[in-house]
């Protein structure tokens, strides 16, 4: 037991003292008054003995700590039916149903029904030793969307999500007036993804629809990619070889091109002015152990080889040449197999290995070797594609190849979207090929880069934005920022709701302690026993008058 005494110690001691003496005043009085009886006598030093002490335990309030049995409540944000959380009460026998209005901040296990809640109403529960939360999705179309704020030139944008609709649906990603891609989503709780090509350097803003109806808008941010002197070295330039330097240099990339002949070199170039130092050969594996090879895989180029003939076999040789580890096994078909009915390959496929990674249907494939990438490709041809006007197709085919093969250059940004003003990101991943400083500035704020422990040259950052819209970040690009009217308002309550909980369950580790509980009777009572008292001690001679 403890006290609640609202004054200075001093007082306290004073006030005992000056009640004890009282107390033991009226002992003497008691036991000198010769006209009382001795039970008289004891009935009197009693009934005194209780008022005495009546007035102390007014004053001094005791109150009794115990360790405290949580209530399991249902709180809800006053837009869930009676019917439903009479439902969910029943279900997982809780004691009470409160409006977050209502509720009183407390130690208790809270089932959180709903997601309408302002960061105001959720600190009220900051003290809870459980929450469990329990979304009411009604009239919710997405449930979950992602993306990543910021691309690379050439770069698709992937957009996945989930749709919790009532009825089947079709989704589309428009850019401006052209339909981008499109998907058909069944009802209550269906996956999705978009795969979509960036339309424009800088800001990117696409809109999201629902049978028609805007859902909202994915905006994210691509970085011009510098200019790649692409070499190309073959015995001999077949059709697939001329195709893909006219397509390159049609796109304003630098082309030279090396046609080793039993006499002589055949060398043209194509855009050298324009390019920089980032270096890409496609060649064939007769060509593995060149000098030229040699020197880029060095200085961390990416070197793709193709034109196979005899397949386990040139593997080997690139294998012993670089210290690769390709293998393949081959599939069933004696000719070439054919890839989503446009393209041809060689009638193999890459064994899976565990730093290796594959595109088209196994047909093609890269590694790094220190900081340079090298990939092989099984692909016979891919420029009948073009010939047969599918121009976008054969794109497709060689940005995909060409871009997951790209040499390093700069920082690379993984930004998870959407971002919301007031709510921390999800983790951004950082890559360098150089060290960089560990601050980060994002419009006005800097942020701490946390270098990983395997590899330096990467690093992670959490960010909290503040202020809605298009954000600077590291001064030559932007992130966007959704504000409260921005959209996506059903994602923005979600993520604001878990984030408080995972906070809340990280203090909660933190808080060892067991909860005790205050138990303290109103000062009504003992001031209630301090009048039952006193009646009683003018009472008593009265009575046994």
């Amino acid at each position: 037991m403890q006290i609640d005494f609202q004054w200075p110690m001093g007082w306290a001691v004073a006030i005992t003292c000056l009640l004890t003496l009282l107390l033991a005043v009226q002992l003497i009085l008691i036991i000198r008054n010769n006209g009382l009886s001795l039970v008289r006598k004891t009935v009197r030093f009693t009934f005194n003995l209780l008022f005495v002490f009546s007035i102390i335990l007014l004053l001094f309030r005791p109150y009794w700590i115990r360790a405290y049995t949580p209530k399991n409540i249902l709180v809800h944000d006053g837009q869930v039916s009676q019917h439903d959380l009479n439902l969910i009460k029943d279900s997982l026998n809780l004691t009470e149903i409160l409006s977050i209005d209502h509720y009183e901040n407390g130690p208790d296990n809270i089932h959180l029904v709903g997601q309408h809640y302002t960061p105001v109403q959720m600190a009220k529960l900051q003290y809870a030793s459980q929450i469990t939360w329990l979304p009411n999705r009604t009239g919710i179309n997405i449930s979950d969307i992602r993306w990543n704020g910021v691309l690379r030139q050439g770069q698709n944008q992937k957009i996945y999500g989930t749709y919790l609709g009532d009825e089947d649906a079709i989704l589309s990603i428009r850019y401006g007036e052209e339909m981008l891609d499109t998907v058909h989503v069944g009802p209550h709780h269906t996956t999705f993804t978009f795969t979509v090509q960036p339309k424009a350097l800088g800001r990117n803003n696409l809109t999201l629809l629902s049978e028609g109806k805007e859902l909202g808008q994915i905006r994210f941010y691509v970085i011009q990619n510098n200019p790649v002197h692409y070499k190309m070295l073959f015995s001999y330039p077949d059709m697939e070889i001329r195709h893909l330097s006219e397509w390159l240099g049609k796109r304003g990339q630098g082309i030279s091109t090396y046609v080793y002949t039993s006499t002589s070199v055949i060398h043209q170039s194509t855009n050298i002015e324009k390019t920089d130092t980032l270096q890409f050969i496609i060649t064939e594996p007769a060509y593995a152990g060149s000098s030229e090879v040699k020197a880029a895989i060095e200085s961390g180029a990416s070197v793709l080889f193709t034109n196979f003939s005899d397949v386990e076999k040139e593997l080997l040789l690139v294998n012993r040449t670089l210290e690769t580890d390709w293998a393949v096994n081959k599939t069933n078909a004696e000719s070439n197999r054919t890839i989503d009915g446009a393209l041809t390959a060689l009638p193999y496929k890459f064994i899976t290995q565990p730093h290796q990674w594959k595109l088209l249907d196994d047909a093609v494939g890269f590694q790094r070797v220190g900081r340079a990438n090298v990939g092989v490709s099984l692909l016979e041809a891919t420029f009948p594609i073009a010939l047969q006007g599918d121009s976008l197709g054969y794109a497709d085919v060689w940005d995909n190849i060409l871009y997951a093969m790209r040499p390093a250059e700069g920082i690379t940004f993984q930004v998870p979207h959407p971002l919301f003003t007031g709510i921390g990101s999800p983790e951004w991943s950082v890559n360098s090929p150089l060290e960089i400083e560990h601050l980060l500035t994002v419009a006005s704020d800097s942020i701490f880069l946390i270098p990983s422990s395997i590899n330096p040259l990467n690093h992670t950052a959490v960010y909290k934005a503040f202020s809605s819209g298009w954000n600077t970040l590291a001064d030559t690009l932007e992130v966007y920022v959704y504000g409260q009217e921005d959209g996506f308002s059903a994602i923005r309550q979600k993520n604001q709701i878990n984030q408080f909980i995972q906070y809340h369950r990280q203090q909660r580790k933190l808080a060892k302690d067991p909860i005790f509980h205050i138990q303290q009777l109103s000062h009504w009572w003992w001031f209630g026993l301090v009048i039952f008292s006193a009646t009683l001690l003018w009472m008593e001679p009265r009575f046994n008058a």
